[in-house]
């Protein structure tokens, strides 16, 4: 009994076509910033060029078939990560460039190994004390314009 060989060809194209079109932008601008401001090399020449230059298709992969701690939303919130292009400020870039050298510390490039763990956390943790002591004081002098407005004499002259 020979056994027939069946082909089947659903055209879906490479890897980086089934991309979506925004993830794969994205990946690539993260990419470069890891690359060129961090050191971190993960991804080959080949792989960059398939993921700039891919022309996607209409099948698209929904979820990508690699586990990235932070594509995990918990994760994210914990180590107050904030993807490169969500940032608005030096002290967000900061954090999540230190956090992003950390995770990826074995695939650093020589001359960035270095990590300064002091200098973008105190900044953060005193905005957030910042933000709590305006917030407390706004309640604070809420509360007292509420107490001097109960206690202030009625007006009775009729």
């Amino acid at each position: 009994m020979q056994e027939d060989e069946i082909c089947v060809n659903e055209k879906i194209g490479s890897y980086f076509e089934c991309v979506p079109v925004g993830l794969r932008k994205l990946w690539f601008a993260e990419t470069l910033h890891n690359t060129r401001n961090l050191g971190i090399d993960t991804m080959g020449d080949w792989a960059i060029e398939k993921l700039s230059t891919a022309k996607g298709g209409w099948r698209v992969i929904k979820n990508a078939p690699n586990y990235e701690i932070l594509s995990n939303m918990k994760y994210v919130q914990a180590f107050q990560f904030v993807p490169i292009d969500m940032t608005d400020l030096a002290q967000e870039v900061e954090i999540s460039d230190t956090l992003l050298k950390v995770l990826y510390m074995p695939y650093l490039k020589e001359g960035y190994t270095k990590i300064d763990f002091k200098r973008p956390m105190p900044t953060r943790m005193q905005k957030i004390a910042d933000r709590k002591k305006k917030k407390a004081a706004v309640a604070l002098r809420a509360m007292k314009q509420k107490n001097a407005s109960n206690s202030a004499p009625a007006d009775n002259t009729a």
